[in-house]
């Protein structure tokens, strides 16, 4: 079975996705951080929030694809985790996330609030070749390892504040 990760953000978009695959045996999907949903889907475990990094890390690491249908995120630090495990991130079109997933790259950017698109870009990863989505795996863990490490954000920040603080003292 592929397995399909979510959290809990953009719940409602996910349950469409997932009453699409309800008649489906070949997908699994597994919720974190809400143990309490429920869905027809039999293909569906919810599990509580995760607080061990090394446990998430490895559920991550698992899945084949990590649903992220956010309405609203200011990074989207979840996608970026998924990636770095080297899981393809599927998510929504709104806010950092297109600066996180590079589509059909190392992901795919579905349209803003469309469900149906999100099962556009399941449909497109899992029927990908397997060397391509191998590709995609990569891709996605590659573009977390020079884009968003904490000593290149370290550095973004420091150069952030270095600039503002000349440009502070210019002007007195």
């Amino acid at each position: 079975k592929k397995i399909i990760g979510f959290g809990i953000k953009g719940w409602v978009h996910s349950r469409v996705v997932l009453d699409k695959y309800k008649d489906r045996n070949d997908i699994f999907f597994i919720s974190i951080g809400c143990p309490n949903i429920e869905t027809p889907n039999k293909n569906h475990r919810a599990v509580k929030q995760i607080a061990n990094k090394e446990i998430l890390s490895k559920y991550l690491s698992t899945f084949d694809i990590f649903l992220y249908p956010t309405q609203g995120d200011t990074f989207g630090l979840i996608a970026a985790e998924a990636m770095s495990c080297g899981t393809p991130v599927v998510t929504y079109n709104t806010d950092a996330l297109p600066e996180i997933v590079t589509h059909k790259k190392s992901g795919y950017i579905a349209k803003y609030e469309n469900p149906d698109d999100l099962k556009n870009g399941i449909d497109y990863i899992l029927n990908l070749p397997k060397e391509d989505y191998e590709g995609m795996c990569t891709e996605a863990r590659i573009k977390v390892e020079k884009n968003f490490t904490l000593e290149k954000m370290y550095q973004e920040y420091l150069g952030l504040y270095k600039k503002l603080l000349l440009s502070s003292d210019n002007k007195r």
